[in-house]
């Protein structure tokens, strides 16, 4: 499956999605412009916070140093908050993408338990990309 980054109108980076329906819903938003398609391997470094799109469109690596420490509860206030906001979307918006429900069946599903804490890394997906953990819309919303 295609992998896009998807600009806003200046250009900048807006958001990474996993998926065609996605893609086709944000980039009919209003304040977005073009989207790239990158690679599988592009897509999980920039969700894990390993790359990013600088701002001559470029996908460059992140610094060296940038791990973080996170316990289980700071990985868990993310995740929950990464689910409330597709619940969100998935609420208010008019034929949302049926993607969306997927992803919050898959994140529901997470077991946090399964991992020894603290855990280091570039971000709380990186922590559970680590792990063998995907995120589902991890740069999406």
């Amino acid at each position: 499956m295609a992998k896009y980054i998807l600009l806003t109108s200046e250009g900048l980076f807006a958001r990474a999605v996993d998926n065609d329906d996605s893609k086709n819903h944000w980039s009919n938003l209003p304040g977005h412009g073009e989207s790239i398609t990158i690679s599988d391997a592009d897509y999980e470094d920039i969700i894990r916070n390993k790359k990013f799109l600088n701002a001559s469109a470029q996908i460059v690596n992140v610094e060296d140093g940038s791990s973080t420490s996170f316990s289980k509860e700071d990985v868990q206030a993310n995740l929950n908050s990464h689910k409330e906001k597709i619940q969100n979307g998935i609420d208010k918006v008019e034929n949302a993408p049926a993607v969306w429900s997927n992803y919050i069946t898959s994140l529901n599903a997470i077991n946090l338990d399964s991992i020894s804490w603290p855990q280091s890394g570039n971000s709380w997906v990186d922590v559970l990309a680590s792990n063998s953990i995907s995120i589902p819309g991890a740069k999406e919303f």
